[in-house]
């Protein structure tokens, strides 16, 4: 099971200093193996954003980017997180 921190209509900090916004809670029950795909998927967009953005000439643009690139961390951050928390499943094993 995959659990993003925080409580429902928390304001955290947008992406790169930007406005704040409200947090949605998302439950996810993966395998570890999907989660790893995910992840997988993340860091790949996540480079993939970083060329584009040294290559690109517009600064609006640039900008958007650097925030979808902020975003993109901040799941995969709470993903790596989620984790490595314990599941009610695994208190019960214990």
């Amino acid at each position: 099971m995959v659990r993003a921190g925080g409580l429902p209509g928390d304001l955290v900090e947008g992406a790169a200093g930007s406005r704040k916004e409200r947090r949605v809670v998302v439950e996810l029950a993966l395998t570890e193996s999907q989660s790893e795909t995910l992840a997988s998927l993340l860091e790949s967009e996540i480079s993939e954003i970083g060329m584009e953005i040294a290559h690109t000439d517009r600064l609006a643009f640039r900008d958007q980017l650097k925030s979808r690139r902020q975003r993109l961390r901040d799941v995969l951050e709470a993903l790596r997180e989620a984790e490595h928390r314990p599941t009610d499943e695994n208190r019960a094993d214990s």
